[in-house]
């Protein structure tokens, strides 16, 4: 039986997030700041994206609803590896290193995770670990920017989860 204190967390981790993501209001032509989540990009994607961010390909809402998906996978994994008995502590914890700032997904028993839900495809490189040649969106640059912040002793990882296939 599920613990009634992870439950309740649980759902209001999910409130907060659904709420949250559907008052977001981006603009084509909003700057964005170099965030770790940006690290892993090519320096041109993130200079145009800082400098001409009105050239940006328009957000469609179905990549939106794909971003919410992932985000409601990410608040039921870490659900999950707490009933399983893990320490999952610092949830979305603000870190920042020479004016770079993120948030890390949480540390599962003091290592850094980043939490990533994929496709078939994607998911057999963190399988394989494939994902250490084949990084095309700096997933590797991004944990170990976070894990180097806040667990440099022991390192980061994946919590990776198959969103077809489960």
């Amino acid at each position: 039986e599920a613990s009634k204190e992870n439950l309740e967390a649980l759902g209001e981790g999910v409130k907060e997030l659904v709420s949250r993501r559907l008052s977001e209001v981006r603009e084509p032509t909003e700057k964005k700041m170099l965030r770790f989540s940006n690290l892993g990009k090519k320096d041109r994607q993130i200079w145009y994206e800082a400098n001409k961010p009105e050239l940006a390909e328009e957000m469609l809402p179905k990549t939106y609803l794909k971003f919410l998906y992932g985000d409601l996978l990410e608040e039921l994994l870490l659900f999950l590896a707490k009933e399983a008995g893990f320490k999952v502590q610092n949830e979305q914890m603000e870190v920042e290193e020479s004016g770079i700032k993120g948030h890390i997904d949480s540390t599962i028993e003091d290592i850094t995770v980043d939490v990533k839900s994929a496709s078939p495809n994607s998911f057999k490189k963190f399988q394989t670990g494939s994902l250490k040649t084949d990084d095309p969106f700096g997933y590797i640059t991004q944990i170990s920017g976070y894990a180097q912040k806040v667990s440099p002793r022991v390192g980061g990882a994946f919590l990776a989860f198959d969103k077809v296939h489960g």
